[in-house]
């Protein structure tokens, strides 16, 4: 018996840096230190908006990691081990991962697409569109697994019936395996998917019944751990859309800052390196291995023109 499911696993660092050296006189260093403060206190106010960039970044990993761990737990108990709690019996339920094209996939393409343009045009309208659009997918997909689980006897039954219906097409040793183990014949009626057995005489049950007491539970359980997948692809995406527009907020903010009349005041006030005026009014350092000039100085030597 062979259940099909299919698993869906569907980044960026901005760093804004400005650096200031002057050599200046004594008469202009004040002048620029006080710029110097006033960049640094803006450059603190954007600052006090990281912490939730972070945090919202951190607990993406976390998740995922959490996930991950959480799957593979899942993976190794229903698959890995699947055969010890059926050593009594040659069948077994065993969840397999499969890959299938059909439009829902090429859907997903076709928006993974725009996704990848958005990233490399930098246009961060189509990647918001393109983070909307999984939230929506992945939304849908978990409000459909949890109305499913809802009803588990009918979850159980038509994944059953879909395990015995591609069993049947694929290898109907498999079926023949099946009847033959359970003494039953057919899926939901005798006469519905059967194998003939000529080792069996007379009327023969069903064999939905005794799959469904023999895999029912654990099928249940491999249904819980699909949604939960999707349930972590949700998280996992509404954080991501979430660091997204808080970088996107960050740096309108810290534009509107740069474009603010106190630092094109103070951009038109602070002096070029190359400027005349600086050239007069700068420092001009002298080394301490000028021994011509200042044989016998210990200290610093500088000259400061007036």
């Amino acid at each position: 018996m062979i259940l099909t499911f299919i698993l869906h696993f569907r980044l960026y660092y901005i760093d804004h840096s400005l650096g200031l050296k002057h050599l200046e006189s004594e008469a202009s260093y004040k002048k620029h230190a006080r710029a110097s403060s006033f960049f640094r206190g803006s450059f603190s106010i954007m600052q006090l908006q990281r912490p939730s960039h972070w945090f919202i970044s951190y607990s993406f990993i976390v998740t995922m990691i959490t996930a991950t761990i959480i799957i593979l737990h899942l993976l190794e108990k229903y698959i890995v081990h699947a055969s010890d709690t059926e050593s009594t019996s040659r069948v077994s339920l065993v969840p397999s991962i499969t890959i299938q094209v059909d439009w829902l996939d090429v859907i997903i393409l076709l928006a993974s697409s725009i996704g990848i343009w958005g990233i490399t045009r930098a246009n961060r309208n189509i990647i918001g569109v393109y983070f909307y659009f999984l939230l929506s997918f992945v939304g849908i997909q978990l409000i459909l697994a949890t109305a499913v689980l809802e009803n588990k006897n009918k979850y159980i039954e038509d994944n059953l019936r879909q395990s015995w219906e591609r069993a049947y097409s694929i290898d109907r040793h498999v079926i023949f395996d099946i009847q033959r183990e359970f003494h039953c014949q057919g899926f939901d009626d005798t006469a519905e998917f059967m194998v003939e057995m000529s080792e069996f005489f007379g009327v023969l049950p069903a064999c939905k019944y005794a799959l469904i007491d023999k895999f029912g539970s654990k099928m249940f359980s491999i249904g819980i751990m699909t949604m939960l997948i999707r349930l972590f692809q949700f998280g996992g995406i509404f954080l991501l859309s979430i660091v997204l527009r808080h970088v996107d907020t960050t740096e309108d903010d810290e534009e509107d800052l740069i474009k603010s009349p106190e630092i094109v005041l103070l951009n038109e006030t602070l002096v070029p390196l190359s400027n005349e005026k600086y050239d007069k009014d700068s420092v001009h350092l002298i080394s301490f291995n000028d021994e011509e000039k200042f044989k016998g100085n210990d200290g610093l030597q500088s000259i400061v023109p007036t």
